[in-house]
């Protein structure tokens, strides 16, 4: 039996959540002159880490063109099944 998708507040996004804390880490790093870690680093850890949690994500954030085109689709209990 399909499972119906649903949309989630922005703040259940761990892809929103892991993109701020690479930015505020970014940013800190870059005003504070130190340095700590290097952007390029984080770069790729932030490439990476995303790619990650695409795999592990199939929820789209309510509000989304992905959550607004679910919402027009019909309920799975009206849905035929083929075959």
């Amino acid at each position: 039996m399909a499972k119906a998708i649903v949309s989630k507040h922005w703040y259940r996004s761990r892809s929103l959540w892991f993109n701020t804390a690479i930015g505020l880490t970014m940013l800190a790093s870059s005003l504070s002159g130190l340095g700590l870690i290097p952007d390029k680093y984080l770069a790729v850890g932030g490439v990476l880490g995303n790619i990650l949690l695409r795999f592990l994500t199939a929820q789209p954030i309510a509000g989304t063109p992905a959550a607004i085109e679910l919402q027009a689709l019909p309920p799975v209990s009206q849905v035929e099944t083929l075959g």
